[in-house]
């Protein structure tokens, strides 16, 4: 007689499943999938264009399923919507040390004129750009 080095609760749980399936064949691994709570996608974009304006708890209200806000931001990223509407210039980024105070009167003054007469520029999310005074 041969040992299947399994213990006795495996066998009996393996007789138990053939008494009552016919079959002591192991069960198919399916892992559990997520259940999405946004699947047609048409129809979300559609709901964005109309409810845009809302913020995200407000839409996740007015979806017609339950759904969290959270649930709502991760499908306003997966269809590219953003609220920036345009880009404004209004400020540079500066994080340099001066070397001389004269140097840095001369970055507030060009600071002071472009925040003072402000041009909309509306650029791709890609675009990197540089603003040079002279």
């Amino acid at each position: 007689m041969q040992r299947l080095q399994r213990r006795r609760n495996t066998i009996r749980l393996w007789l138990k499943r053939e008494r009552e399936t016919g079959d002591f064949q192991a069960l198919p691994n399916q892992p559990p999938g997520n259940g999405h709570k946004i699947t047609d996608w048409e129809k979300f974009t559609k709901f964005v264009e109309v409810n845009g304006d809302k913020t995200q708890v407000e839409m996740a209200q007015l979806w017609t399923e339950k759904i969290s806000e959270r649930t709502i931001s991760r499908g306003l990223k997966k269809i590219g919507f953003t609220r920036k509407k345009k880009l404004m210039v209004t400020a540079l980024c500066v994080t340099k040390r001066y070397s001389n105070s004269s140097e840095q009167n001369n970055f507030r003054f060009a600071y002071l004129n472009i925040i003072s007469h402000p041009i909309p520029i509306v650029f791709p999310q890609s675009v990197h750009f540089e603003v040079q005074i002279s």
